[in-house]
């Protein structure tokens, strides 16, 4: 048996093969969402709350620099989402957070890519919040309100899975892109439904005298990672 030095750095397990003997049902069930999400952010609470003010810090450092926007920041965004898959898989480490860096190149192109994805479908409803205030035009702002919405419910609740197909599957970004758009497309309408109670969430967040907000971030996002996994299988198993 091999030993394990308890001076090592940590580590994480960054080639994943999904279970074949746990198979997605290609639906999910809110309820068992949100029931797994909180099970889960609190059973690991010392643990994702030490790997935020690590990578809250680390993301602060990279937005002072262009270069750390674009060469740092999305490798980071890996790994949060790496930690966060792993933490729903039971096996998440701190390292986690750093696994990124040990496949650079991968990891950090196919974040651009979902980066560019998301910029783009978001444009439109930029533009025109940016024009409103300049015209006075309450149907310009109406407009763009309107338009946020329809991205909100139509494109970007299609897109969610796009980062964990990245990371959990090793897709390239617009491959990523596709496969959620593919994947989602049956149960668009309870992703919309899972994604308002996610709001509900954040709104308990902060009647919590504030502070609830920050759990309330990691169960939300674990609750799409519930919904992905019983979509598509897993959990992850190491190599």
């Amino acid at each position: 048996m091999l030993s394990q030095n308890p001076y090592s750095p940590p580590t994480a397990l960054l080639e994943p093969e999904v279970d074949a003997d746990v198979t997605g049902t290609g639906d999910f069930e809110i309820g068992l969402c949100l029931s797994e999400a909180w099970a889960t952010t609190w059973a690991n609470f010392p643990l994702w709350l030490g790997v935020w003010v690590v990578g809250m810090l680390c993301m602060a450092a990279s937005v002072l620099t262009i270069i750390g926007i674009v060469a740092l920041l999305p490798v980071i965004a890996w790994g949060f989402t790496r930690f966060s898959v792993a933490m729903h898989d039971r096996r998440a480490t701190f390292g986690d957070l750093f696994s990124g860096f040990s496949r650079y190149g991968s990891a950090l192109g196919a974040m651009l890519a979902l980066i560019v994805v998301n910029m783009l479908a978001g444009a439109p409803t930029q533009v025109l919040a940016r024009l409103a205030p300049y015209t006075d035009s309450m149907a310009l702002q109406l407009s763009a309100v309107a338009l946020h919405l329809v991205v909100s419910l139509v494109v970007t609740v299609r897109l969610s899975f796009a980062p964990l197909l990245v990371v959990d599957r090793g897709l390239g970004g617009f491959a990523a892109v596709a496969e959620s758009w593919r994947v989602t497309g049956t149960r668009q309408g309870k992703l919309i439904r899972l994604n308002l109670l996610g709001g509900l969430v954040f709104v308990a967040g902060l009647l919590a005298l504030g502070i609830g907000i920050i759990p309330a971030f990691v169960i939300v996002y674990l609750m799409t990672i519930s919904a992905y996994r019983q979509m598509l299988g897993g959990p992850l198993r190491s190599v």
